[in-house]
Order: structure tokens, then C-alpha cells, then sequence
């Protein structure tokens, strides 16, 4: 072709892909490119900046530093800064001891929060609604039963383990193995 027939198709757009040459990676500086334009199997590579929009499919390795808006399907492996929002599954029926997630706010001093376990220390199984911990205290009282119908409560009175009911107390524990009623009727002398 011509230089002026070149011309002539550019303008009046008569030309097609084949028409234009293969365009260096390098040459693209700034600017939107179609999804549609990409080829399948894309590879960046080196440190790429920019706002991509739409959906990425994938892995990607390396560090992604901004915001990601959307879902994240697969396994992630290293630290997120943020995330507002966690998916967590519901398993009311499963029979299995599973471990309970707690929030430690200063793991390494750098100002983030970490849902972490305790291995098998405390453990939650959701068919039988069962909390399991290697060893529990509480600071005052321990209450006994479901939440709002918790009739039994186990207090520490001085160094007695008081036992109430509907918050009295039915009969307390001496630190020298005294069991002693409401009534001040000790059923059980020292060991």
C-alpha cells in the first residue's frame, strides 16, 4: 500500500488487526485497554501499577498493594492489612469439636488484629452445643445453663465456692472441704 492510501484507511477506518503491527508492551504508557483486547493467558510481569476493573482470573504472586473491591475466590497466603468482612460458614449439624476463633490485638506490635486458635484448647461442637476448654475460670461467677434460662451459677465468695440457684445460695465449698448449707448445716467436716 501507499502512504496515501495508508492515510486514506486510517481515516475511514478500512483497515483491520492485520493491517497494524504487533505493538511493543513497552510502548502502551498510560491509557484504558478492553478486557476484550487482552489475550487469554496474560502474563504481567515486573511490578505493574494502575486500577484494574473488572474480573481478574487467576493466580497472583507477589504483593498487591490498594484496595480490593469484590470477592476473593481461592486461598490467600500472607497478610492482609484489612478486610471488613470474613465469610464464615455455617455448620450447626456437623457432631465435630471444632476450635474457636479469638481476636489477638498486638501479635507482633505492628498495630493489626489476628483471628487465631488455640489448637484444641478450646473447642466449640455445634450439634451438641458444647464449649470445651483444658481449663476454665471465671473472675467471680460461672454461670451454668443456656443463656437467659441459667438457673445454676458457681461463685467464688473469699476463698469459698458458693453454689446458687436463681441467685441464692444453696450450699458453699470451704477451703477445707466444709460443705455447708444455706442453713448453716455443714454436711461435710474438714478431710
Amino acid at each position: 500500500m501507499t502512504k496515501a492510501r495508508d492515510l486514506a484507511n486510517v481515516i475511514s477506518g478500512g483497515f483491520t488487526a492485520d493491517d497494524i503491527p504487533t505493538l511493543p508492551a513497552s510502548k502502551v504508557g498510560s491509557g484504558t485497554i478492553d478486557n476484550a483486547r487482552l489475550p487469554s493467558g496474560l502474563t504481567l510481569g515486573g511490578t505493574t501499577t494502575g486500577t484494574f476493573s473488572g474480573n481478574l482470573t487467576g493466580d497472583v504472586t507477589g504483593d498487591v498493594t490498594g484496595d480490593v473491591t469484590g470477592d476473593v475466590t481461592g486461598n490467600l497466603t500472607g497478610i492482609a492489612s484489612q478486610a471488613t468482612t470474613v465469610y464464615v460458614d455455617e455448620s450447626e449439624d456437623n457432631n465435630v469439636n471444632f476450635n474457636v476463633i479469638f481476636e489477638n490485638t498486638n501479635p507482633s506490635g505492628n498495630g493489626y488484629s489476628q483471628m487465631q486458635v488455640d489448637n484444641g484448647g478450646l473447642t466449640f461442637n455445634p450439634y451438641y452445643n458444647i464449649v470445651a476448654a483444658q481449663n476454665t475460670a471465671g473472675t467471680t461467677t460461672v454461670r451454668v445453663g443456656s443463656a437467659g434460662a441459667d438457673k445454676w451459677m458457681l461463685a467464688l465468695s473469699g476463698n469459698d465456692l458458693v453454689f446458687k440457684y436463681n441467685g441464692t445460695a444453696v450450699f458453699k465449698i470451704a477451703t477445707n472441704g466444709a460443705v455447708t448449707s444455706a442453713d448453716n448445716v455443714t454436711a461435710f467436716g474438714s478431710p
